[in-house]
């Protein structure tokens, strides 16, 4: 199934790339981002370090906040709004009880 699926994958590639090439570059960016993404969600769900009370989404924004990148930086890394992550860190500040962003990485236990 994995080789099908990465045939699949590249004759998939091989058609945006030739018809419609602006969008293939959107597309490998917006793939490689979400692919960054999710496998440190994936490593933080399986070593236990996700938060039980914030959802994937709301771990990834606090992650990011907690490593130092601003609000900009964390909506273009996740594709999403400045307002959507300021909207992430108020659930966030709200769930974990903090007041500060300087206390999320001791909230996420990173180190």
């Amino acid at each position: 199934f994995a080789s099908y699926s990465q045939l699949l994958g590249d004759l998939v590639d091989e058609v945006i790339a030739r018809d419609y090439p602006g969008l293939f570059e959107k597309f490998k960016t917006v793939r490689k981002r979400f692919s960054q993404g999710w496998f440190t969600l994936r490593e933080a769900l399986f070593s236990g370090e996700l938060p039980p009370d914030l959802t994937e989404r709301e771990y990834e924004v606090a992650k990011l906040a907690a490593e130092g990148l601003r609000n900009s930086e964390i909506a273009e890394k996740l594709v999403i709004t400045e307002s959507t992550v300021r909207a992430h860190l108020r659930a966030i500040f709200q769930k974990l009880q903090i007041d500060r962003r300087a206390r999320l990485a001791e909230k996420l236990e990173i180190k």
